[in-house]
């Protein structure tokens, strides 16, 4: 049984995070509007780092990572409700985005 307060929306995207000085390349599988869940190309984040996520139609978004599982992690959005729900909504309309 899924608890998640949010619907978790499948998606095929890239995306990067900024952790500090580092930019780690990144796919986003599934996103809602609390957060994401990311799988990172070539390295792994702790639980409790603070991120920002750059996703297209976006503006960069504040996270936190929530959990990790190897390269894996979930992402807490930290940001505001309305851009996420622009980037939901772009989504809905446009369909699965791909950024190379």
């Amino acid at each position: 049984m899924d608890l998640r307060a949010n619907k978790r929306h499948e998606i095929n995207i890239t995306a990067d995070l900024k952790c500090g000085d580092a930019i780690h390349q990144a796919h986003v599988s599934d996103i809602s509007a609390g957060g994401a869940k990311v799988e990172l190309k070539n390295s792994t984040l702790s639980p409790g780092s603070d991120v920002l996520i750059d996703l297209p139609f976006l503006k960069e978004l504040k996270a936190s990572v929530a959990w990790g599982h190897g390269k894996s992690i979930g992402l807490k959005f930290q940001d505001s409700q309305n851009q996420l729900d622009e980037f939901l909504y772009n989504l809905a309309i446009y369909g699965t985005v791909n950024r190379a």
